[in-house]
């Protein structure tokens, strides 16, 4: 039996990223991807996904390097993290900065 999606609490149209294959059939609350950080040469962003990876609260999901599209206005652009919080329900949009992290 294949794996049903949990409904999103958000747009997935604001996150192509999210509608691809590979994030379809995501079982486990966490952060995405769950190895290693997307190819990056941004020092921060790497302390900022290893801070997530060890301290990220069970409940949460966190995704580095997702895509923002706006359907809307056709405008593309890319976060460097996305923090959900399904049970407040909660995003964040997190853009590291190297030495200073901007929200």
């Amino acid at each position: 039996m294949p794996h049903k999606r949990k409904p999103a609490f958000f747009d997935l149209n604001l996150f192509p990223d999210l509608r691809d294959d590979k994030y379809l059939s995501i079982p486990n609350l966490g952060l995405y991807p769950r190895e290693k950080p997307h190819h990056t040469e941004s020092y921060a962003e790497h302390k900022v996904y290893n801070l997530l990876k060890d301290k990220l609260p069970e409940s949460w999901y966190a995704w580095h390097s997702l895509s923002i599209h706006k359907e809307d206005t056709g405008e593309h652009g890319e976060t460097d993290f996305v923090i959900a919080i399904p049970n407040r329900p909660a995003i964040l949009l997190m853009e590291v900065g190297d030495r200073i992290l901007i929200f």
